[in-house]
């Protein structure tokens, strides 16, 4: 998915760790939502045991997940988690299957918005970095 390989974050522009999170989650759920169909129909394939598929799903987390450890130096001042590292791959990883989840089988006990699932998604994901707040 090129959106997750090219953006960029500045904190000249993006000042706070949860905005490029609000950011790259939006993506996440854009992406999802326009191959969702693709999706379903992979994620079925992999359950009768194309593995394949599965790596291939695997692989995208991982590109992900690495896009966003990227912005640990850029975000270090706000992160109070002893192991920053593996803190944003948990917060990315819950993102991640959070938003399939809720996108391919919609469940009552997370929001159905996007903004107000966003928002439930990045706090989780504030607790694990364990973000401080800004100056």
């Amino acid at each position: 998915n090129n959106n997750i390989d090219n953006t960029r974050f500045d904190p000249a522009t993006t000042p706070e760790l949860v905005q490029a999170l609000q950011q790259m989650s939006y993506q996440a759920l854009h992406f999802l939502r326009q191959h969702l169909g693709a999706r379903m129909a992979a994620e079925e394939l992999v359950y009768q045991g194309e593995s394949r598929l599965k790596d291939q799903a695997y692989q995208l987390t991982d590109r992900y997940i690495d896009r966003a450890k990227k912005l640990i130096p850029l975000y270090q001042s706000q992160i109070g988690s002893p192991n920053p590292e593996r803190a944003m791959a948990n917060a990315l990883q819950m993102i991640a299957t959070m938003i399939t989840s809720q996108s391919m089988r919609p469940t009552p006990h997370l929001p159905h918005d996007d903004d107000a699932l966003v928002a439930v998604l990045v706090q989780g994901a504030g607790g694990m970095l364990e973000l401080k707040p800004c100056p």
